[in-house]
């Protein structure tokens, strides 16, 4: 468990899935259904991303739609997958995943919060993974000249209820991610969006992109609890998707869920490059969670 201010966030050993965020003991998170939560956290090889899935906060890697034909599991390799490294303190929870020879590391940090703000935690998350990696066929058969552009997106998945807001802006005066923090400036709001403002059933995304030379923050602002959770992120992740489902998952079961998603591109399709074509480097993105008072 990572302790931030008031804020707790735990990590699952078993599959490296975020499985609650806290602020005085109130969750941030959708929760898993407690009669289902063994087989959600259980790495069973299954290949598709199934409601009993929808919950938590997971990392999409390395790609988000699936493909048959290319052996691409759908939502990526990463989540209900043993990573092969695990290590966690109060400060700090290092997770590595290994998949055809290509490593995935993330880092997640505790930040210290200002005690003259209304911010109540902090939580880095910094990346590392390759631009590309191999593939194999439904066979298991490795293709040598075929490499898929490396898709990586957060999926984390907020608690939400009708009537609460996203909204999202630029930072003023905040040139890189660390700095975040510390801004006093009021954000720059380019617009929002109310959620479920009716009560009707809903399920879609939208992608927004963010500019290359400022700070992005995507707002979740939980009316009833009076609190704002701030997705911040800067040009190393150039778009965020957003996801959100009222009961329209299509399973008949309550889904309330708004979806912040820092990404690379805006698609959850694999992408196929020849690898004369690639150019193999690594990736380090990082974006920030800000849980404050509204």
């Amino acid at each position: 468990m990572l302790l931030s201010g008031s804020c707790q966030l735990h990590v699952s050993q078993a599959t490296g899935k975020i499985i609650s965020l806290q602020r005085n003991n109130e969750e941030l998170l959708v929760q898993a259904h407690a009669h289902e939560l063994a087989a959600a956290l259980t790495d069973d090889g299954r290949t598709n991303f199934e409601s009993l899935d929808a919950w938590g906060a997971d990392e999409c890697f390395p790609t988000i739609g699936g493909s048959a034909l290319w052996n691409l599991r759908d939502h990526g390799h990463l989540w209900a997958s043993t990573p092969s490294v695990f290590y966690g303190t109060p400060e700090q929870c290092f997770t590595g995943w290994e998949k055809d020879g290509s490593q995935f590391k993330r880092t997640i940090s505790s930040c210290a919060v200002p005690q003259d703000r209304r911010i109540l935690g902090a939580f880095l998350t910094q990346l590392h993974y390759p631009s590309s990696v191999g593939i194999r066929l439904q066979d298991g058969t490795q293709r040598h000249d075929l490499r898929v552009a490396s898709t990586y997106a957060s999926h984390a998945l907020f608690a939400a209820e009708p009537g609460d807001r996203v909204e999202w802006s630029l930072l003023p005066k905040v040139d890189e991610l660390q700095s975040a923090l510390r801004n006093s400036a009021p954000f720059h709001v380019l617009g929002s969006r109310i959620f479920a403002e009716d009560g009707a059933k809903i399920a879609s995304k939208f992608y927004l992109r963010t500019p290359a030379t400022q700070v992005f923050v995507t707002s979740l602002i939980r009316k009833r609890m009076r609190l704002r959770i701030d997705v911040i992120q800067d040009a190393s992740l150039p778009w965020v998707g957003i996801w959100w489902c009222h009961n329209g998952w299509g399973d008949g079961r309550p889904h309330s869920t708004v979806g912040i998603e820092p990404t690379n591109t805006p698609s959850d399709g694999p992408v196929l490059e020849f690898t004369e074509l690639a150019s193999q480097s690594l990736c380090n993105p990082q974006f920030l969670w800000v849980i404050s008072e509204y």
